[in-house]
Formats: structure tokens, sequence, C-alpha cells
């Protein structure tokens, strides 16, 4: 019997199928790039930034405070993008806040500099808080640029929602705006009061009021009284912003200031539309 004939098979190896690409990892731009490659930087701006802050070398902190003036300009720019970036900025404007004292009495409160005497301090990092003269070293003008150049960068940084929370709760940050806020009206550090201001501004929305006599209400409180425009304006603004959170509304409901109800009666009739 004939063995039937089949056709030659001819095995293959098996080749592996290829792995599929890997999903490309998108690389956040530098916002500052204007779309083109800058060598300074190579692969990670945001450390390099952040790491130019905290080198202590005056020209690597100049140029990171320039590019981030620019970049906290843009309407997206969260602090989390940089982590650490708030400590960071707080360091630089430490010098000239931790020289400032804040004097609370019961019906008053002022902040000063520490050593206002010359004779006990040659070189100090604060200049008499009422003086402009040959008192202002080279030292206070430098102490007082850096704190501007923070207080400008996080006054852009807080018209972002998610920096205005993360900053009403930051301790630091807060006394910083205490002090500021507590400057007297008239005085050679009047910018630094009007930065505060505008930053309390826009965290006033997040900021939980504990007790009726709160500091920052209180100050608020009596600056209405002022005759400084913008100083007024940002109060009234704070206030509104405060009273809208429904928490600050039960404390502010406890306790009606007369003097409060009055002023801003007062304010009514004031022929300004931004009032």
């Amino acid at each position: 019997m004939a063995v039937p004939a089949y056709p030659q098979m001819t095995f293959l190896p098996q080749v592996p199928k290829p792995k599929p690409p890997e999903p490309v990892r998108h690389v956040m731009p530098n916002p500052d790039d204007d779309g083109r490659e800058e060598k300074y930087v190579s692969g990670n701006w945001k450390s390099r930034i952040l790491l130019a802050l905290q080198s202590g070398l005056p020209n690597e902190a100049d140029w990171a405070f320039n590019k981030l003036i620019k970049l906290s300009f843009s309407h997206n720019f969260y602090q989390g993008i940089v982590p650490g970036i708030l400590d960071a900025l707080l360091d630089h404007a430490s010098p000239f806040f931790d020289s400032l004292t804040l004097h609370i009495s019961k019906s008053d409160f002022e902040t000063l500099p520490k050593k206002p005497q010359y004779e006990s301090n040659p070189d100090p990092i604060v200049s008499p808080i009422t003086e402009i003269s040959l008192f202002n070293t080279k030292k206070s003008g430098e102490s007082l640029e850096r704190a501007l150049q923070v207080l400008h960068i996080l006054r852009n940084m807080s018209f972002v929602p998610e920096n205005a929370s993360e900053f009403a709760g930051d301790y630091r940050l807060l006394h910083f705006l205490a002090k500021g806020m507590a400057v007297p009206g008239a005085t050679f550090y009047v910018e630094v009061k009007h930065y505060v201001l505008e930053i309390f501004e826009n965290i006033a929305g997040y900021y939980l009021i504990r007790t009726p006599k709160d500091f920052y209400l209180a100050c608020l409180k009596r600056l209405l009284g002022g005759r400084d425009r913008a100083v007024v304006l940002s109060c009234v603004r704070s206030l509104t912003k405060l009273g809208g959170v429904e928490a600050n509304a039960d404390v502010l409901g406890k306790g009606v200031d007369d003097e409060l109800v009055r002023r801003m009666l007062q304010l009514l009739l004031v022929p300004d539309e931004g009032i």
C-alpha cells in the first residue's frame, strides 16, 4: 500500500513581537522660554530656579528673582510647580522682617525696628522707619529691595486660588503680613504695607477668623479709618471676602462692631466708584 506523500513543512523560528513603545513623557515647558530652548534650563528649569534661590550667591539669586517676577505674572503659576518655592522666598525676606518688631498693646499696635539706635548697631539691616537720610545704609537698602521683590512675586502668585489657599495657612507668611500691616502709614516702608494688604486681600477668602479679637480683623478695622484711598479700598475688599466665608460670618455675627458699621456708612456717602 502506497504511503501518501505530504508536502515538506518548514518550521520558522518564532520571532518575538516587538514591545509597544513607552508613552512619551511630556516635560513641562519653561513658561519663560517663549518656545526657544534656553541653555540654562538643561532639562529641569524648576530645580535650576530653586537651587539659585538657595545658593546664597547674590548673582544667582538676582537671576532667579528676575525669572520669578516674569513667571509669577502668569495666571496659572502654581507654587506646587516648584516645590519649596514659598519657603525659599520667605527665607530671602526674613532679614528684613526679622529686624522688625510688632508691638501690641490693648489699644494699639505698631511695627518698629528692633534696634533703632545706631550707636549700638552701626550697620543695621533696617533703617529708621520714619526717616530717609544718610543713615539708610547699603545693607538696609538691599534688604528692603529684596523684601519688596519677594512681596511682588507673592502678590502675583496670590491671584491663583490654589496659591491663595496655601498662603492662608502658612504661619511664617502670616507673621510677615502682620508686621507689614502694622507699619505706620507715613513711613519709608509704605510700599511694603501696600504689597502686604494686596496679598491679604487675595487670601482673605480662605482665611478663618478664630475669634472676634483676631489681629488681622482689628488691623483692618483701624486702617479703614485712614485717609489713604488705596489702603481703605483694600481693607473694604478684604473685610468683604472675610465676611463671605461661612465660618467667619458666624464669628463676626457674635459681636457687631458699632464703630466699623459707622465707618462703613460714612464710606457709602463718599462719591467714589471704587468704594
